[in-house]
């Protein structure tokens, strides 16, 4: 804010700045380009901004309004300022901003942060971006009445279309430089960098300077592109936070070409992501399809993107060949949205286990998307799920992993579905009885184990198999609760021969926190469906079958180390051998920690 001060008046004039706006949760809206690429017209941004009211989805929350590239002109006015096309827009952008406000939407505009705007055609059709004009471009973009700009990323040292590997010693001062004009304007943007994940530490300095960023190569109509973008997100996930948000790009559902399931999970995993929900799809002229506009219309699965808490789900477990995933993510009110995702391309039965989650139980479950609430879960959960489908789970009422409430039943049975994560045999049972007394319990009909037990009783070393148990209780105290734990691990740095030695005291399988570097992102690559932003490892225990896992980057450079959870099969009581092999690219395995 400025004062200044007029004499002798002694009158003060205040004059307020703009605010580089951060939002509480991420915007929604539409957008021209997945459907018009850069050739949208005045007459199709209106017509689809109408659409946006007579559909109800600005009611659901679409409110922004952004015309994509290839509105400007090849040239700017004799004053030096960007103008619009007067061949795509006769009426001329201010007027357009006014149409959209008179709609209750927001007008969204496009420049970049390079010489010249993207544009398919490329060097043969160059038309105006704002680098080098930033300070004028942000008063022009104030002064037609805008709410949000796209800053994309093409032509960035003002010789190449497009350059995914730049010199650039500090990748953010381009869009920085436009940061700071819109902060000098006096109205408010929504600021979305659209930089495509290149360079290392976006969303670092990113999260600084706008509300969300790119942070992957264009979207394409295809499903392969949705794993790709979904694999790119994996480390960046735990940057998500009100007021930043990483923008995995428009939406492809409702362009003809994914499945409905395709697109339940798209949208799904765009919202449990806390990503802009910004319509991809032509609305105007009922060319939207009706599975289309009840997945954008779903209130449910957009109140989980709309979540306050504004965290985003993370992989918890991926089991490669099976071809399916398991996301989790907190939601305010101490509630979380779970997610498993078939990426195989038949329908199979899944089953999930709650610990792998975090969590125990949960007193309310609720089917998002077939908008049926389930009863309680406990320990585990399965779902028959079609092919390139999702479950979509939010629950409430949670009780930790590893906790337990029961009452001793007429065969002694207290707790059917005791889990163990890994095969140990150092857990740690805590059985509390409502009085203090002697406790015999039996694990799976054999090996009692009789112990003196407190108000908070205490049985170490027990041994457990990988998977569901069950104990019977014999004590003069019907109620109990009961909680089991296991932080015994080794962590080994992986030798040249990626070969380990590893001890145990039981058999069966264990699990394994793999620690690795991969930031071969698929840029190149991305149209192809080549790249997926994975690279394989193989895994085996004592020259047992091999097993191969997808590997997601690691980070957003060849010095971050991610961390996978896997299971591995096969151990033996004595000393084991775990070997890794078919290493893919560039990808180097850090080390391994085993759990029991």
């Amino acid at each position: 804010m400025s004062i200044h001060k007029l004499l002798p008046l002694v009158l003060f004039i205040v004059t307020a700045n703009a605010v580089n706006k951060h939002t509480t949760t991420p915007p929604m809206g539409w957008n021209s380009y997945n459907h018009y690429s850069c050739y949208a017209n005045e007459t199709q941004i209106q017509s689809n901004a109408q659409a946006l009211v007579d559909l109800g989805l600005a009611s659901v929350g679409y409110t922004y309004v952004v015309p994509d590239c290839g509105w400007s002109a090849k040239t700017r006015t004799s004053e030096g300022k960007i103008t619009w096309n007067e061949t795509f827009y006769p009426s001329g952008f201010p007027a357009l901003g006014k149409k959209l406000h008179s709609l209750g939407l927001m007008f969204g505009i496009y420049s970049g942060a390079g010489t010249w705007q993207c544009h398919p055609e490329g060097a043969n059709y160059l038309i105006q971006a704002s680098l080098g004009h930033e300070k004028e471009d942000a008063q022009t973009f104030s002064d037609w009445g805008g709410d949000y700009l796209k800053y994309d990323n093409c032509w960035a040292d003002g010789k190449n279309f497009v350059v995914y590997y730049p010199n650039e010693t500090d990748p953010s001062a381009r869009f920085r430089k436009m940061a700071t004009e819109i902060d000098a304007v006096p109205r408010d943007f929504v600021y979305g960098i659209c930089q495509w994940g290149v360079g290392n530490n976006l969303e670092r300095w990113a999260s600084k300077i706008g509300n969300n960023w790119r942070m992957s190569n264009d979207i394409t109509n295809a499903w392969h592109s949705i794993f790709r973008i979904t694999n790119q997100v994996v480390p960046l996930a735990r940057y998500s936070k009100p007021g930043g948000y990483n923008d995995m790009d428009m939406l492809m559902v409702g362009n003809g070409v994914l499945t409905p399931e395709e697109s339940r999970t798209h949208f799904s995993i765009w919202a449990m992501e806390k990503s802009p929900l910004f319509i991809g799809a032509a609305l105007e002229n009922n060319l939207l399809d009706a599975d289309a506009l009840k997945i954008f219309s779903n209130k449910e699965v957009v109140a989980i993107n709309q979540d306050l808490l504004g965290r985003a789900a993370e992989l918890v477990r991926r089991f490669s060949e099976e071809e399916y995933d398991v996301w989790a993510g907190p939601l305010a009110g101490d509630g979380m949205v779970v997610a498993v995702i078939n990426w195989g391309a038949t329908e199979r039965n899944i089953t999930i286990n709650l610990p792998d989650v975090g969590i125990q139980s949960a007193k309310k479950a609720r089917d998002v998307w077939a908008a049926t609430d389930l009863d309680g879960l406990d320990t585990t959960y399965s779902a028959l799920i079609p092919s390139h489908g999702v479950k979509l789970l939010r629950l409430e009422g949670l009780t930790k992993a590893g906790e337990y409430t029961g009452k001793i039943g007429s065969d002694g049975t207290a707790f059917k579905n005791v889990y163990a994560f890994t095969s140990s045999s150092n857990y740690t049972i805590t059985i509390t009885p409502a009085t203090a007394s002697r406790v015999s319990l039996i694990i799976d009909g054999k090996n009692p184990i009789t112990r003196p037990v407190s108000r908070s009783g205490i049985i170490t070393d027990v041994s457990l198999s990988a998977g569901l148990h069950e104990l019977r209780v014999s004590s003069r105290t019907k109620s109990l609760r009961l909680a089991l734990s296991d932080f015994s691990k080794e962590y080994q740095d992986a030798p040249a021969s990626l070969s380990f030695n590893v001890d145990s005291t039981i058999s069966g399988s264990k699990v394994v926190d793999v620690s690795y570097i991969n930031y071969d992102l698929s840029f190149d690559k991305a149209w192809s469906g080549e790249g997926l932003n994975v690279l394989n490892a193989t895994f085996s225990v004592n020259g047992g079958k091999g097993k191969t896992w997808r590997f997601p980057i690691s980070g957003q450079s060849w010095e971050e180390v991610g961390t996978m959870r896997i299971e591995l099969d096969g151990f033996r009581n004595g000393r084991n051998v775990v070997n890794i092999t078919g290493v893919e690219g560039k990808m180097i395995v850090k080390g391994v920690e085993i759990w029991g």
